[in-house]
């Protein structure tokens, strides 16, 4: 294994393994590691011993040609060859962005709302497309001044049937805990009980998958998206 080769999609051969695992390491989980490849760029490889089923090809290479509103372009999908000449998914370069240390109550209500339906609405294209978001964590989402991104969609897998639910069930999550870690980094001497009572107007906002509407009409009309905490419990 030391000497593999990454093949890209046309199987041009792109670099020795060895190679990439020489590079600085951006971060660990359990299906893969990203490396920076550059200043511009990150290269993702799967484990070894990791099954090809965890990385969904079809729906990788599906989401690429979306263009999906608020997603990070693939810009290349790179392959490996087994001993037996067949392909299996390692990973993909992507464009690098780093998250902005900004507190998303302080933003203004139009710029959370705006951000919420430019997701919801790459996520429903991807439901009635029958892909499945399994893994949209806070971890895998860039935050910015410019807006929310979705970095990381290597795990998300082609089902048989339309996943539109569960998909903005998996976006309300998403929310739910950027707000959530937002509410605590910024604020001193937080309680359990404050953060309980944040995690409380949390899921009113977005516990359902009908949640759009009543986003709009709980936020817009603050100046801003802390005031709504405010307004509801005690500090």
């Amino acid at each position: 294994m030391e000497n593999e080769t990454i093949y890209l999609e046309n199987g041009e051969v792109y670099k020795e393994r060895k190679e990439i695992e020489a590079l600085p390491v951006l971060g660990k989980g359990v299906p893969s590691v990203a490396y920076k490849l550059d200043k511009d760029n990150v290269i993702k490889l799967l484990h070894y011993f990791l099954d090809y089923d965890y990385c969904d090809l079809e729906a990788l290479s599906e989401i690429k040609k979306l263009g999906l509103k608020n997603f990070l372009e693939i810009r290349e999908i790179l392959l490996r060859k087994n001993s037996e000449g067949l392909n299996f998914y390692v990973g993909n370069i992507s464009k690098f962005y780093e998250s902005e240390n900004i507190d998303l109550w302080e933003m203004p209500p139009s710029w959370l709302v705006a951000n919420y339906n430019r997701l919801l609405e790459s996520f429903k294209i991807l439901g009635k497309r029958k892909i499945l978001a399994i893994d949209c964590t806070p971890e895998n989402t860039i935050v910015s001044k410019n807006g929310i991104t979705i970095i990381d969609p290597d795990l998300y897998v082609k089902r048989s049937y339309e996943s539109t639910e569960s998909n903005i069930m998996a976006l309300n999550d998403l929310f739910r805990e950027l707000l959530s870690e937002s509410y605590s980094k910024f604020r001193e001497n937080v309680t359990t009980e404050e953060q309980d009572d944040v995690r409380s107007l949390l899921d009113e906002l977005f516990l359902t998958t009908d949640s759009n509407t009543r986003i709009a009409k709980k936020l817009l009309k603050y100046n801003k998206t802390i005031d709504f905490v405010n307004r509801r419990i005690k500090r």
